[in-house]
């Protein structure tokens, strides 16, 4: 999905460039104004046509119907379009499949349709398109009924701003402002359908925003930009969000005075199902840049974050706010000396190492549910298990000095249980870093590769045996071969064949256990297992579901790879 989206953005910005650059030398348009005199320059023969069109009552003298024979083969503006304080009483002098396009490397693109007095009809409007970022300023129409076409699909390049007219959006689509502010109608819930959402830009702390107290629901997406903000508690009520399709569902950038968020209540992020891409679990993603140098997030905003696995977009600029406070009342604490920490944290803000010289104040661990920084289990000399980390449930991080993978459970002398039963959720950001590694204890961790399969499925990460993932072949094969044996002799089907058998064997298990898991451990899923048959037969009866229609060929890769025994 992230190569396509990436794809689109590269072809269609290649497409803007040139669509700029290839305007016809005949079919510019250099007037400021369209009147009686400018309108003889209008090229009339032209579908594409790049310049502005600014109309006036205080500089435009045309009636609509005189508009209509000048405009009606144009299909494509690449440039701005005004109109304002006319008396006209619709659009329909403009094609209704108009297209806009505007400088992408300068600012985003206009259309405004303001002090209108006599406006009612802009139906042609609905089935306008930009293809570059054009704010549409629909306002102070005051014979406008303008909320039927509030939902309309108007595409990912239109940033609505309806305010002042006779009927404007509601709590549809909510772009507030100095002059939009006043009209806000103190939503409880805020339904911005597939692409809007609510934004909020140019305000201060001296403006009333008080009315987006009572925000406890949002549809859609949240932008808030260039603003003089300290923090956006405003919205500490709102509770859930409901992610559309769009590049972030939370976009707070260009504040330089804001330093926190302040989303207190929020617990949930949901993802809709878009049938534009058929993809029912779709991406939460967030952008975070260009605001104050001391802007953080606070340990429950990460671990929103991380429970929901969202992902950072174009940038992700935040330190962890050291505030010890959590409105849950949940203790948190500093990891640093093991042996003079409080035995009742919950959470521990640092990178958690248990080593050979802290090994035994590792009970002190038993009540952490969430770390935020690194976890490793390295070096132990005497630790067998991890059972000190019995309610652990997410470890996130914001910022890591190197590469390592965020949990790590390497160079243990007596090590041979790991296991992290409440741990539901990978570790997050999830990436290079968000694996589970471990390697290079004295003892076996995991006997077979279903049991790596199992702790990776029951985690939901990834993980690196000894550097080889769970899906790679070479450490499980004679363990393989094993309960391929064991399953035919409890049953008496699926015999295996000896590598000198001939002939053609019926009923033979013929898979080679590892096709296809390294797709699935990419993925942080493996095999599903926890039935409360013998584990032999569950892995061997997996095996066989997933390959029965490749006995044939498979069964040369089998005989081969399995030496006789």
């Amino acid at each position: 999905m992230s190569r396509l989206v990436l794809m689109l953005f590269i072809c269609s910005f290649a497409s803007i460039t040139s669509y700029i650059k290839d305007c016809d030398e005949n079919c510019f348009f250099y007037d400021i104004d369209i009147n009686r005199e400018s309108i003889k320059n209008w090229p009339t023969t032209c579908e594409k046509v790049c310049g502005n069109i600014t109309i006036s009552s205080y500089n435009t003298d045309l009636t609509e119907e005189e508009l209509t024979p000048v405009f009606k083969n144009l299909t494509k503006l690449v440039g701005n379009l005004k109109i304002e304080y006319t008396n006209f009483k619709s659009l329909e002098f403009l094609n209704s499949n108009l297209q806009f396009w505007f400088d992408y490397f300068n600012r985003t693109g206009t259309i405004v349709i303001r002090a209108n007095p006599m406006l009612t009809n802009v139906s042609s409007l609905v089935s306008w398109s930009t293809y570059t970022p054009f704010i549409w300023h629909i306002i102070d129409n005051p014979k406008l009924n303008f909320e039927p076409y509030c939902i309309a699909r108007y595409g990912f390049n239109v940033d609505l701003n309806v305010y002042g007219n006779l009927k404007d959006c509601g709590c549809k689509i909510v772009r507030i402002g100095p002059k939009s502010l006043p009209y806000y109608p103190n939503c409880t819930r805020i339904n911005g359908g597939m692409d809007n959402g609510l934004k909020i830009t140019l305000v201060n702390e001296s403006m009333d925003l008080s009315g987006l107290l009572r925000l406890k629901t949002l549809i859609g997406n949240i932008e808030v930009y260039e603003t003089s903000l300290q923090n956006i508690s405003f919205l500490e009520n709102l509770s859930l969000i409901e992610f559309n399709y769009t590049f972030h569902w939370l976009d707070i950038h260009d504040n330089p005075k804001l330093t926190r968020l302040g989303l207190g209540s929020l617990k949930t992020l949901l993802s809709s199902y878009d049938s534009r891409i058929k993809e029912p679990n779709m991406r939460k993603r967030m952008r975070l840049v260009n605001n104050h140098p001391d802007f953080c997030i606070t340990t429950n905003e990460l671990q929103l974050l991380a429970k929901h696995n969202v992902e950072f977009c174009f940038g992700f600029e935040a330190k962890l706010c050291q505030n010890l406070y959590r409105k849950d009342g949940e203790k948190v604490c500093y990891f640093g000396n093991l042996s003079e920490m409080d035995a009742d944290c919950q959470h521990i803000i640092g990178d958690v190492l248990v080593n050979s010289y802290n090994e035994g104040f590792v009970k002190k661990l038993e009540n952490v549910t969430h770390i935020y920084g690194s976890l490793a289990v390295e070096g132990t000399k005497g630790l067998t298990d991890t059972s000190f980390l019995v309610n652990l449930q997410q470890v996130a991080a914001i910022k890591l000095e190197d590469d390592k993978p965020l949990i790590r459970f390497n160079d243990n002398k007596k090590l041979q249980r790991v296991f992290l039963q409440n741990m539901r959720a990978r570790p997050w950001p999830y990436g290079y870093d968000g694996i589970i590694e471990i390697k290079g204890n004295d003892l076996e961790i995991f006997k077979n590769q279903r049991e790596c399969l199992l702790f990776q499925k029951l985690t939901q990460t990834s993980i690196k045996y000894n550097r080889l993932s769970c899906g790679e072949s070479k450490p499980w094969m004679s363990e393989t071969r094993t309960m391929l044996h064991r399953f035919s002799e409890v049953t008496g089907r699926y015999k295996l064949p000896n590598a000198n058998s001939t002939g053609n064997p019926t009923n033979s298990v013929t898979s080679n256990p590892a096709d296809g898991q390294d797709e699935e451990e990419e993925n942080g899923e493996g095999s599903h297992f926890g039935s409360t048959a013998e584990p032999e037969i569950v892995a061997t009866t997996k095996l066989t579901n997933n390959f029965r229609n490749f006995k044939i060929i498979l069964l040369c890769v089998l005989v081969i790879n399995f030496p006789s025994e």
